[in-house]
């Protein structure tokens, strides 16, 4: 699994496009807040979902340019 940093990392090298709305799918709170922080300090407009039936709900409400998935999520897997 990549580090936050690496995340931040690969993230910059995407900017000189019209990416800014970042969608994090995550349950464990730390690290949604931990990248929610990461991210809206680069300005990037960030969403957070704890639940897979979040993410797909809030991908289709806010269309976001990038989701970052946890794969390993309770119920379902985030490769479903």
């Amino acid at each position: 699994m990549s580090k936050p940093i690496d995340i931040l990392l690969e993230i910059n090298l995407l900017k000189a496009g019209d990416m800014n709305k970042i969608l994090v799918v995550d349950d464990d709170h730390i690290m949604s807040k931990v990248m929610f922080r990461m991210f809206s300090s680069e300005n990037y407009d960030v969403k957070i979902a704890n639940t897979l039936k979040e993410g797909r709900e809030a991908c289709a409400r806010e269309l976001p340019d990038l989701v970052v998935l946890d794969r390993d999520l309770p119920v379902m897997t985030g490769s479903a």
